[in-house]
């Protein structure tokens, strides 16, 4: 009983990916332009599994999402991920240092005004910018009673904090600021990839978490790189294919006209005659020793 009232529930959400395209294709996977359809050994669960869990791929979708600020209510048995429902939202700079996974204790004081907290013995400075960590902060015992709409500005933070609605919030909250390496390591950790049937060009791509509209979010912006991604490698395998025909066709016309001048020059050099000229000279020839 005390597990599950004080433990957050965890929600596992999946989408659908045909591999196959095409069942009456008879390009070979191994011709010349095998990038028009996938091979067979792309088709392959593991190499499938590779290519969603790789960091390039999972960190593109997560930078098409706003989750580099994660923010939960202080509830009192446990807490909850607020995503996309939280009564307030943050404007930060993303030029300026942030604190790197470290609780930022946001407590309403009435009507007009907000206590700010941060206790940490060390964090990482990052900016967001750039992606770049820069050292950590030391010790930070903070606290700040700002209105809503105010700025912080520290040497560790820079941020607004403003109400979505007149509704003033009666409980406390905290948030962290979230890189995208980080956002994507993370994720990479709960991707699950499964067949729908063994040997079935069908799978399931699942993760977990305890905000349903995140895991959406998430595996929807997922398999939209991934979609991407295979369409860009079709692509670039298109391109340089007709690259290097055109290369070929170049040396070919080169080639070509290299031969056309040398025939040209021969024949300058080297004066021929018709067979019918030949003969009519010979016939003249000897009818003038006839005489």
């Amino acid at each position: 009983y005390l597990y599950h009232r004080y433990m957050p529930v965890v929600y596992k959400g999946s989408v659908t990916i045909m591999l196959k395209s095409d069942e009456k294709r008879t390009i070979s996977g191994a011709g010349i332009i095998e990038g028009f359809g996938l091979s067979p050994e792309t088709k392959s669960i593991e190499n499938q599994t590779i290519i969603l869990q790789s960091k390039k791929i999972v960190k593109r979708a997560i930078a098409r999402l706003n989750f580099g600020i994660d923010i939960y209510s202080d509830g009192v048995f446990k807490d909850y991920d607020m995503y996309n429902s939280s009564p307030f939202f943050l404007t930060m700079d993303s030029t300026h240092s942030q604190l790197l996974n470290t609780a930022i204790h946001v407590e309403p004081m009435g009507e007009m005004q907000v206590k700010i907290k941060i206790n940490s013995e060390n964090a990482i400075l990052h900016t967001f910018n750039d992606e770049q960590n820069h050292g950590a902060t030391g010790a930070i015992a903070f606290e700040k009673i700002i209105t809503w709409g105010e700025e912080i500005n520290t040497p560790f933070c820079k941020f607004k904090i403003q109400l979505t609605s007149k509704v003033i919030p009666q409980v406390g909250y905290y948030f962290y600021f979230r890189s995208h390496d980080w956002l994507a390591n993370t994720y990479r950790g709960k991707i699950q990839i499964s067949p729908y049937t063994e040997g079935s060009s069908i799978i399931y791509i699942s993760s977990t978490g305890t905000n349903t509209l995140k895991i959406n979010a998430f595996l929807n912006s997922l398999s939209q790189v991934y979609l991407e991604q295979s369409l860009e490698r079709k692509n670039e395998i298109a391109k340089r294919t007709i690259a290097f025909i055109e290369t070929q066709l170049k040396q070919v016309a080169d080639t070509l006209r290299q031969t056309q001048a040398k025939m040209m020059e021969f024949r300058r050099d080297n004066v021929f005659s018709a067979p019918r000229d030949i003969s009519d000279r010979l016939a003249g020839q000897y009818f003038e020793y006839e005489k």
